[in-house]
């Protein structure tokens, strides 16, 4: 199989499917027991996510100072993706997305 004319490992497609993930650990852990978050609200509302975050593990929230949130670790890609690509990873998620949204409410990634 390949994308935009060079192999790739299936794996790192696998990785997308998060329902399947999910479903491993509710095997053994209660779903309330799971914050799910969309990164983009991460990135967008930091202070508000964190918030969340405490709530949901009962502690006392974070203090309004302000937090660093710079970008680490991010690297400029060298070209942007094709739209084949686009198109071929749109499709392949799309059905287990679909599913994933079914039991758990859209993020916001």
């Amino acid at each position: 199989m390949t994308v935009n004319g060079e192999g790739f490992e299936p794996g790192i497609l696998r990785r997308g499917l998060y329902l399947e993930q999910l479903e491993d650990y509710w095997k053994y852990f209660d779903r309330e027991q799971f914050l799910l978050l969309g990164f983009k609200d991460l990135v967008r509302d930091l202070e508000s996510t964190l918030n969340k975050v405490a709530g949901f593990l009962e502690v006392t929230p974070f203090p309004n100072s302000p937090i660093k949130s710079e970008p680490k670790n991010q690297r400029k890609y060298t070209e942007p993706m094709s739209p084949k690509d686009r198109e071929f990873l749109d499709e392949y998620y799309k059905i287990p997305n679909s599913k994933l949204f079914e039991v758990i409410e859209p993020l916001n990634w």
